[in-house]
């Protein structure tokens, strides 16, 4: 078993659901430029079986 891919949602709210901006991303890493202030990404796991996970990060820019 492992992970088959990830999907990245960047500005992430519970009440629009998962929306990913990245799919199909089978490393794990991503870059992206925040500007200064306060956020909220997602991040979704799949593995090989198709069980999936959604973990949300917060994450605070402050320069």
């Amino acid at each position: 078993m492992g992970i088959e891919f990830y999907a990245w949602d960047w500005e992430f709210y519970e009440k629009k659901g998962f929306k990913a901006d990245v799919l199909i991303e089978k490393t794990g890493k991503q870059k992206h430029p925040f500007k200064i202030g306060n956020h909220r990404m997602a991040v979704k796991v799949v593995d090989n079986e198709g069980l999936e996970a959604l973990e949300v990060i917060h994450l605070k820019i402050n320069e």
